[in-house]
């Protein structure tokens, strides 16, 4: 989970009570569903970083290292904290966000459709910031790129001195030859052409250039006069760098993922909207887009509605309480009843609450607002005996038999890249077709769900070449393969895998493994029931597999591992392998 530093003399004055201690504030976060990891300060945190003598230029002021629910985008700022709070201890209403009507308008070019087609924007006027305020300004906007925004992949967020800018704005994209500004602390212009590579170096931006490098055009923000306000999801232009003498923010928001854009936009005014005047308004803007030739007005700051049956809550919980007292914990939580009777209430979801999806997110806030340590002990009614599933069990005898025949069982990773499963087994098209893939994997290592258990196992031995020869390694766990026939398109299966590595190929070890199983499970070897049949899989050497039937179905093979797939996994000397499915064995443990 997400963790926040919080001043704590500014979390203090914005509770109106400078009197707290650590302790009661510590029992008020816990009450509240919160943790604090500790009370430290900058100085603190950088000599536990880099040593004593690196410490003289931070502060002493106390903060405080609170953990954050990953959904509870609302509070990974002090203002968003301190806003729950206020309604936590009954100091104030939870605060209603008022939009004013648009005076600006925003232009998006179909060209930024392959790239980031989505966008949503907002202005903060009469906005006052001092030195902490506008750095937990720029911290929020961190903490949402890492958390909500997926480390800018999914959303980015842009924030400016709207009065260095001439309205209306624009949102287009264009060929890197055709860009020039001055981005963010820089001292002069940075062509488009060169600012994937400026910024391939930089130790905070240079995880999100690959982000633009696939793409012929860049997105970017103009104003009226063609300035450039960002290049999104990169950099911000200094042209319209924020400062503490910054009195009317613009907002823009760019995304792959329109709901994450409306999450984050919506956090970020709800938290800052506090210090406008007059307080918690903002301004809309019209967004234009011209293929559709629609108008969006945004941020969408308009309420949520759920019915709650006050028996549900009662019965999940495990309390007697009335109608009124369920309405007071829920406001306690920044909810509104909007209306209720004897059996239900209409309750009001604030914009900013994008955690609340479900009667039973109600029903959570319901059991913080009334404490949990309130909540009483009651012994359980009813008593049911628990029972292993079939299958676990067989799984747990087929364990049993091979670690007794000295092999090391290890667990290995579900996802693997496409060739470790294909081209490395030397059954690349006949993988392709089985696989589950990850949409818009991060990494080449794990771009599939494994379709064999071997890859698992040869990786494991080449990442343990020190140990001594020979090494026995086996696995039991679950593949998944497409099946369209299931409600979800896809099916576990599980199975075992063993190899026997060594200075000779061991081939005699795995079929003695085979029998040796066969044997613990009462099947002996007879055509139509379990026998060895020669094998096809291009993996094996020409003449040393074999498929394994059982009931006349194929169920695994096993055989001499080829050089081929030896090389691709980094492996120096020869190995045997066995895999077997173990759902048409199942009955017989």
């Amino acid at each position: 989970m997400p963790t926040i530093l919080v001043d704590k003399q500014e979390l203090f004055t914005l509770l109106n009570n400078p009197s707290l201690n650590d302790s009661e504030m510590e029992e008020i976060l816990f009450s509240y569903g919160l943790e604090m990891d500790e009370v430290t300060s900058e100085r603190k945190i950088h000599e536990k970083e880099r040593g004593s003598l690196a410490t003289l230029d931070y502060s002493d002021d106390v903060l405080y290292r609170i953990e954050i629910p990953a959904n509870r985008y609302d509070l990974l700022s002090t203002e968003g904290l301190s806003i729950a709070l206020h309604s936590f201890l009954h100091l104030a209403p939870p605060p209603k966000l008022i939009p004013t009507p648009p005076k600006i308008d925003l232009y998006i070019d179909s060209a930024v459709d392959p790239i980031r087609p989505v966008c949503l924007a907002a202005i903060l006027r009469n906005i006052t910031f001092t030195k902490k305020s506008y750095d937990s300004f720029i911290s929020l906007q961190d903490k949402l790129h890492t958390n909500i925004c997926r480390h800018r992949r999914l959303a980015s967020m842009g924030t400016h001195d709207l009065d260095t800018l001439t309205p209306p704005f624009y949102y287009t994209a264009k060929h890197p030859q055709d860009i020039c500004f001055t981005p963010l602390n820089q001292p002069g212009d940075i062509k488009g052409t060169q600012i994937l590579a400026h910024y391939s170096n930089d130790p905070k931006l240079k995880k999100y250039t690959h982000l633009l490098a696939n793409h012929s055009k860049f997105p970017l923000f103009l104003d009226a006069n063609n300035t450039v306000l960002s290049l999104p999801p990169l950099i911000n232009s200094n042209h319209s760098k924020i400062t503490l003498k910054t009195r009317n923010v613009f907002i823009e928001i760019t995304a792959e993922n329109k709901n994450r854009a409306d999450i984050a936009l919506n956090a970020l005014v709800a938290n800052f909207s506090l210090y406008c005047d007059p307080a918690f308004t903002v301004e809309t803007v019209n967004i234009h887009r011209n293929i559709t030739h629609t108008v969006e007005t945004t941020p969408h700051l308009e309420p949520r509605r759920l019915t709650v049956e006050y028996e549900c809550i009662r019965k999940k919980i495990g309390i007697d309480a009335s109608a009124h007292a369920i309405n007071t914990c829920m406001q306690k939580m920044m909810l509104t009843i909007l209306s209720y009777n004897t059996t239900n209430c209409i309750v009001s979801i604030p914009p900013y609450r994008a955690d609340i999806l479900h009667a039973c997110d109600v029903v959570e806030d319901v059991a913080i607002g009334l404490g949990f340590d309130n909540i009483p002990k009651k012994t359980v009614s009813f008593y049911r005996e628990v029972k292993v599933p079939l299958m676990h069990a067989f799984a747990d005898v087929v364990r049993h038999t091979v670690a007794m025949c000295g092999y090391l069982e290890v667990l290995s990773f579900a996802l693997c890249s496409k060739d470790e499963c294909g081209a490395f087994l030397m059954r690349q098209q006949q993988e392709d077709t089985r696989a589950v893939a990850i949409s818009n994997s991060n990494t080449s290592e794990f771009e599939i769900l494994r379709t064999s258990l071997i890859p698992g196992l040869l990786k494991t031995i080449s990442f343990n070449r020190e140990f001594p020869l020979p090494v026995r390694v086996f696995e039991v766990g679950d593949v998944v393969l497409l099946d369209p026939s299931t409600d979800t398109g896809t099916r576990n299966d599980k199975r075992l895998a063993a190899v026997h590595t060594g200075h000779t190929s061991g081939f005699e070890e795995i079929h003695g493994l085979l029998d040796k199983l066969m044997q613990t499970l009462n099947v002996q070897k007879s055509p139509g029931a379990f026998d060895i049949r020669k094998g096809a899989e291009c993996m094996y050497f020409t003449g040393r597999g074999a498929d394994i039937y059982y009931n006349n179905e194929k169920v695994g093979s096993f055989g001499i591992l080829h050089p081929r797939v030896l090389e691709c996994f980094g492996l120096g000397f020869v190995a045997s392998v066995v895999e077997i499915r173990l759902a048409p064995l199942g009955h017989l443990g």
